[in-house]
């Protein structure tokens, strides 16, 4: 241990506890503080207060800060500066204060929606011009994008179905690690969207919404066969299809149960098989000589062959017969409940969850669009700047809040993990919540118009091996010809 230095020598001797007070009217004797040790210097020794000619003590001007003050304050300055200063950095090494022009090209989201968020967007970027086109998904718009882009006139930002990814990679700027990192964007969205949107550790698109397949049902039709409850499993959807069926004199369907086993008259065919097949874990790729495969299309073509059938291809297409009454059940995407509303508003429809397998594997059929910035684009920082502002909750919240006052139903579902609890007791939406995190991705999705691999699929194999079927064609011959045309086109579009 280090030794203190003696004090000195004018220290009090021992047993004497004060030195003789000086005489009133004389100066205290000088203290030399360059002869004490430094610990033992106090500030009186250091800075002796001033008296004045009686020896009384006369206040400065100037009085020494306390180290602890100083330091406290220029903790305080620094940690300013440093804010200041990275704030500037961040800004500098992402978004630029010169004009930026970005091109948006986008689907099913209207013109004057848009233009309120951009013009929000403008509030703090006022030097970023954003034009929006809505463009008509069904005039070959994916490959528009493609051709474009490859001849450099596409746009920066575009929209693009969540089944679209593999057959369009090569168009993908990912996200910069400031604005997205796989990480974050896994605390803020579902497990499928992080696996459908994230590309070699690395965000390659926002979802624009989240939309699947749900039960649509006329619970007056329910109830009037003595059923109080839609259906929870695909056992139990049978049996109360076939319940509530009514036929005429000549045996002819008039009210069907549920409008499934045909491809024609059934919007989103499609969808229903892909649904079937991720709950039977059908592998598309190895559609041949799959036993789970044929248990599907025959469950599937069942509903209009079977002896009890509860559909029939004499039917109008399933939207329509839905709203005329003429069936008490439709599987399909949320979107078109608003469709049915308009067709009828007075009828007494109800929404719930799609069956699921007992015992099985609790799987749904995701079907979303998403937003993505272009490796074309030359202002790749801005157009992900903008596409992380829209995916802020204030903005998903302002963007449902328009779609209302634009005279729709509901907004879309926000695809956000942490905005569920706003839509949980939605009669409409609430139920597709339900089964968010169990949502999965098959490119067997109708409506895409993607002229790819789900049309490639849907239109030229599947929906010619449901007819087949129905013609007389073995389930077993017509599901092999369907492996083959769909490795084909998997193969084909880089699945």
């Amino acid at each position: 241990m280090e030794n203190k230095p003696e004090p000195p020598s004018s220290q009090p001797k021992e047993g004497v506890v004060f030195e003789k007070p000086s005489q009133p009217g004389t100066s205290p004797p000088e203290v030399n503080a360059n002869a004490i040790p430094e610990e033992y210097l106090t500030d009186e020794d250091l800075y002796p207060a001033q008296t004045d000619s009686s020896g009384n003590p006369v206040s400065t001007l100037k009085k020494k800060t306390p180290l602890i003050v100083v330091l406290v304050v220029g903790v305080i300055v620094f940690v300013i500066l440093l804010i200041v200063l990275s704030r500037l950095f961040a800004k500098s090494s992402s978004v630029s204060d010169k004009p930026v022009k970005l091109t948006f090209w986008g689907v099913w989201q209207s013109e004057q929606v848009m233009e309120e968020l951009i013009k929000d967007y403008q509030k703090d970027n006022p030097n970023v011009q954003i034009d929006y086109l809505l463009m008509d998904a069904k005039d070959s718009y994916r490959e528009r994008i493609l051709e474009r882009t490859r001849s450099g006139t596409g746009p920066d930002i575009f929209r693009f179905h969540n089944t679209w990814v593999n057959s369009i990679k090569e168009l993908f700027a990912p996200a910069p690690t400031t604005v997205f990192t796989v990480e974050d964007f896994a605390k803020i969205y579902y497990p499928v969207m992080v696996k459908d949107l994230t590309m070699d550790d690395r965000v390659i698109g926002v979802p624009y919404h989240l939309d699947g397949l749900v039960l649509v049902y006329n619970d007056t039709l329910l109830k009037n066969a003595g059923i109080n409850q839609a259906p929870a499993d695909w056992e139990t959807l049978i049996d109360v299809s076939k319940q509530i069926t009514v036929r005429d004199e000549a045996g002819q369907i008039v009210t069907a149960g549920i409008a499934l086993g045909a491809a024609e008259n059934i919007s989103h065919f499609s969808d229903i098989i892909g649904l079937m097949f991720l709950q039977n874990n059908v592998d598309l790729k190895n559609l041949e000589n799959n036993d789970n495969a044929l248990t599907v299309i025959d469950t599937y073509t069942n509903f209009v062959l079977a002896a009890d059938n509860v559909w029939s291809e004499s039917f109008d297409n399933s939207i329509n017969a839905f709203a005329e009454e003429k069936v008490a059940m439709i599987l399909a995407p949320v979107w078109e409940i608003e469709v049915v509303r308009h067709l009828n508003p007075d009828l007494d429809l109800k929404v719930a969850r799609v069956p699921q397998i007992r015992g099985g594997s609790q799987k749904n059929l995701a079907n979303y669009w998403a937003d993505g910035v272009s490796r074309g684009s030359q202002n790749q920082q801005q157009a992900w700047d903008f596409l992380k502002f829209l995916s802020e909750k204030e903005q998903q919240g302002r963007m449902f809040e328009l779609e209302v006052k634009s005279g729709r139903m509901f907004g879309n579902i926000y695809p956000r993990q942490d905005m569920a609890e706003l839509l949980v007791d939605d009669q409409y939406l609430a139920p597709l919540l339900k089964d968010a995190n169990i949502l999965d991705t098959l490119p067997l999705v109708s409506r895409t118009y993607d002229n790819g691999v789900n049309d490639g699929i849907v239109e030229y194999y599947l929906k010619d091996s449901l007819n087949s079927i129905l013609l007389g064609t073995s389930v077993d011959e017509a599901v092999r010809n369907l492996g083959l045309g769909v490795t084909q086109v998997l193969e084909k579009y880089g699945y």
